[in-house]
Order: structure tokens, then C-alpha cells, then sequence
């Protein structure tokens, strides 16, 4: 619950975490002050002494200082005596650092092609004929082509040829 398990004294709290100083201050009157987090994360040592304090004055003061964080409350007891205390108490706590979203990729264009296609016509032809013819015939040239767009198409030619006979007298 954001209490920072395993903490002892002296020792800051988990390096995964962005550093935050948990400003406590004086409680002159009671053993014991609630605060509110300013965020639910808020990860403190559970027992912070001398060497965990922050504060500058009363820094040689045997203090020693319970914290219990649940959600964004804060309950942070003298445990040395049950006394307040007089000096500007500061924690060292830590926020957890939000995940750092993994950015989108970079679309960048790219080259696309463009299909062109050159046809250089090498008539090449095989006459079939379908009847034999006994004088004159005509012939009908049907053209297929071969290849792709791609490439240089050769279109091979067929004729057909029909025999028109001729009556001789």
C-alpha cells in the first residue's frame, strides 16, 4: 500500500522511483501527525532516524520517526518518545515514475513503382491453311502477343489462311 517494506534507517527508498521529500514540520504537542500524500504512490521508509532525515536543524536529535502510507494518507509517529517534536521534519519518499509510453512508430514514405511498359512488335507469322487451295487464298492475320508490362512483349503472329478457289474455264 505505498509503505515502504524493508526501509530502514538511513536508506532511501527503492532507486525505480522519481525522489520526493515528504515535508512533515513540527508537531509540538503530539507524538503523532496526519498528512495527505499528494499522490496515492508515494513510497516512504517505514522507520526513518537521524540518518534518514532530510531536516537541517535539530539534524543530531536521537529522533526517530514511524511512517505508514495508505492511499494518500500519511501517519507519521515519534517512536523514540511519546513526546512531539520540534524540528522541520522532512522524509526522503519517492513517487513511483510513470511508465514512459513507447512512442508510435515514424511512418515515412517510401518509393512506390510505377509500371511502364515499352512493346517493340517483332512480326514473326506460320500460316495454316484450312483447306488446300487449288489456285489463289486469301489470309487473315490474327495477332497474340506474349511478355508482360514489365518487359519488352515479342507478339507472336498467326495467319489463318482461307482458301477461296477460283473456277478456271
Amino acid at each position: 500500500q505505498g509503505q515502504g517494506q524493508g526501509q530502514g534507517q538511513g536508506q532511501m527508498p527503492s532507486s525505480m522511483c522519481q525522489a520526493f521529500v515528504l515535508e512533515v514540520g513540527k508537531s509540538s504537542y503530539n507524538n503523532q501527525k496526519l498528512l495527505t500524500a499528494p499522490e496515492p504512490s508515494l513510497n516512504c521508509p517505514t522507520v526513518c532516524g537521524p540518518a534518514c532525515r532530510l531536516n537541517t536543524d535539530w539534524a543530531s536529535a536521537a529522533d526517530t520517526f514511524e511512517v505508514v502510507v495508505s492511499g494518500t494518507h500519511v501517519s507519521v509517529r515519534r517512536l523514540d518518545k511519546p513526546i512531539g517534536w520540534g524540528m522541520g521534519l522532512r522524509i526522503p519518499c519517492c513517487k513511483a515514475r510513470s511508465a514512459t509510453p513507447t512512442p508510435s512508430p515514424t511512418l515515412v514514405p517510401t518509393a512506390t513503382a510505377t509500371p511502364t511498359a515499352t512493346t517493340t512488335a517483332t512480326p514473326t507469322g506460320t500460316i495454316l491453311p484450312t483447306s488446300t487451295p487449288t489456285s489463289t487464298f486469301t489470309a487473315t492475320v490474327v495477332p497474340t502477343a506474349t511478355g508482360s508490362s514489365t518487359s519488352t512483349a515479342t507478339p507472336t503472329l498467326t495467319a489463318i489462311a482461307t482458301a477461296t478457289p477460283t473456277q478456271s474455264s
